[in-house]
C-alpha cells in the first residue's frame, strides 16, 4: 500500500514536472531559433559586404553579435541536455519503482493461481461450498469466491497495464537518448563555429590595428556625416510638425494616434531580415569608446534589394533627398511621425494613404553596406524603435 501512494505521488510530480519541462525546452528552441534566424542574416550581410568597400566596423559588430547569438545557443543547448538528462532521471526512477511494483504482483498472481490450482485439483471449492452450514452462508461462500475470482483477473490486467507502462517508458528512454546525443552533437559543432567566428573577429581586430589611424578617422567622419544629416531630419521634422499643427481637430486623425499607441511593441520590422548595428540614443562607439554615438533612430544593415515597408497605416507627407543617405520617406499616423532613410528607389509620393505592410521602395545598388535608417517619433520627441517594434 505505501509503495502504490508513493508510486503516485511519484507519477503526479512527473506530470508535473513534464509539463514545466515542456514549457522550458519550448522557450529553449525558440531562444536558440531566434538567434540562430540572427546569426544567419549576420552571414548574408557578410558575404554582402565582401562585394562592397565596405566599413569594417560594420562587419566587427556583426561579426561580435553573431558571437553573442553563438554563445546564446550553446548556453541554452546545455540547459537543453540538462532538461532531457532530468526527464531521463525521472523516467528511470518511474521504470525501478513500477518494476519493483509488478514484481510483487507477479508473485502475488503466481501464489494465488498455484494456490487455485491445488484448490481445483482437490475439489476444495465444492467441498466448501457443501459444508455450509445454512443457505446465507452458501451465498457468502459464493460471493467470496467469485471476489476472488475477480481479484486474479484485476491483477492480471494490472500487471498487462503496469507491463505496458514500462514498455512506454523504455521507449521513451530511447527517444530521450537519441534526444541528448543529438543535442550534445550540436553543442559540439556549435562551439566549433564559434571558435572559427572567434578567429575571424581577431582577425579583423588585427587589421584595424594595422589601420588604426585611417579607421578612427573613418569613424569620426561618419560620426560628423550622420550628425549633420541628424540635423537635417530634425528641420524637416520640425517643419513637418509646424504645418501639422496648423490643421484644424477634423483634419487630424486622432483615432490613428491611438491606435499607433495601442500597437506599441506590436509593430512589423520595416524591412524583413536586417540587423541592427547602431541602437537608439546617445552611446559609446562599439570599438571606440572614447567616441560617443547620438543616433536618434537605429542603423539596420540589410541584403541588396531589400525592400522597405510602413510599419503602419498613415499618410506620406515627404520625399526627400539627403547626401550621404540616399531617399527619405516620411510618414504620418496622426501625432506619431516614421521616417525611412536610404531608400534608393522610392514607390510612394506625397499624400499618399498607405496601409500597414505596403511597399515605400526599395535599397538595391548602394556602394556601401546597404542600410536603412529608420526613425520614429511623437512631435518632436525621438522614440526608440526598438520598443515599438515586435521582437
Amino acid at each position: 500500500m505505501f509503495l502504490m501512494k508513493k508510486l503516485l505521488i511519484l507519477i503526479l510530480f512527473a506530470f508535473s514536472m513534464t509539463a514545466l519541462h515542456a514549457q522550458s525546452i519550448d522557450e529553449l528552441k525558440r531562444t536558440m531559433k531566434k538567434a540562430q534566424q540572427e546569426i544567419d542574416r549576420g552571414n548574408r550581410l557578410l558575404k554582402v559586404n565582401k562585394t562592397k568597400s565596405s566599413n569594417i566596423v560594420n562587419d566587427i559588430v556583426i561579426t561580435s553579435r553573431n558571437i553573442r547569438n553563438r554563445e546564446n545557443i550553446i548556453s541554452s543547448g546545455k540547459k537543453h541536455s540538462t532538461l532531457i538528462r532530468r526527464d531521463i532521471n525521472t523516467n528511470n526512477t518511474q521504470k525501478n519503482a513500477l518494476t519493483k511494483q509488478l514484481n510483487k504482483e507477479k508473485d502475488l498472481y503466481v501464489k494465488m493461481m498455484r494456490s487455485a490450482y491445488k484448490r481445483n485439483l482437490q475439489n476444495q471449492n465444492l467441498y466448501f461450498l457443501l459444508s455450509s452450514s445454512s443457505f446465507h452462508n452458501l451465498y457468502l461462500r459464493i460471493y467470496y469466491l467469485n471476489k476472488y475470482s475477480q481479484m486474479k483477473i484485476k491483477l492480471a490486467e494490472k500487471i498487462e497495464k503496469d507491463n505496458a507502462e514500462i514498455s512506454a517508458i523504455v521507449n521513451n528512454l530511447t527517444v530521450k537518448r537519441t534526444q541528448l546525443d543529438n543535442q550534445n552533437k550540436k553543442i559540439t559543432q556549435e562551439v566549433a563555429k564559434l571558435s572559427n567566428e572567434r578567429l575571424a573577429l581577431n582577425a579583423m581586430h588585427k587589421n584595424i590595428n594595422s589601420e588604426n589611424k585611417n579607421i578612427i578617422k573613418t569613424v569620426n567622419n561618419n560620426v560628423r556625416k550622420m550628425s549633420k544629416i541628424k540635423k537635417q531630419i530634425a528641420k524637416i521634422i520640425e517643419e513637418e510638425n509646424k504645418a501639422y499643427s496648423k490643421k484644424s481637430k477634423s483634419e487630424k486623425d486622432i483615432y490613428l494616434s491611438k491606435d499607433f499607441v495601442q500597437n506599441k511593441g506590436k509593430l512589423p520590422r520595416p524591412v524583413d531580415g536586417g540587423l541592427i548595428i547602431e541602437k537608439f540614443g546617445t552611446h559609446r562607439h562599439p570599438l571606440y569608446p572614447t567616441i560617443m554615438v547620438d543616433n536618434r533612430g537605429v542603423n539596420i544593415a540589410v541584403d541588396n534589394n531589400t525592400t522597405v515597408k510602413a510599419v503602419f497605416r498613415g499618410v506620406v507627407t515627404r520625399v526627400f533627398f539627403i547626401q550621404g543617405l540616399n531617399n527619405s520617406v516620411m510618414v504620418r499616423h496622426g501625432d506619431y511621425i516614421t521616417v525611412y532613410s536610404g531608400i534608393t528607389v522610392v514607390n510612394v509620393k506625397k499624400d499618399d494613404v498607405i496601409d500597414t505592410g505596403d511597399l515605400l521602395g526599395k535599397i538595391s545598388n548602394t556602394t556601401e553596406t546597404p542600410m536603412l535608417h529608420f526613425e520614429l517619433h511623437k512631435g518632436k520627441i525621438a522614440q526608440n524603435p526598438e520598443i515599438w517594434i515586435r521582437k
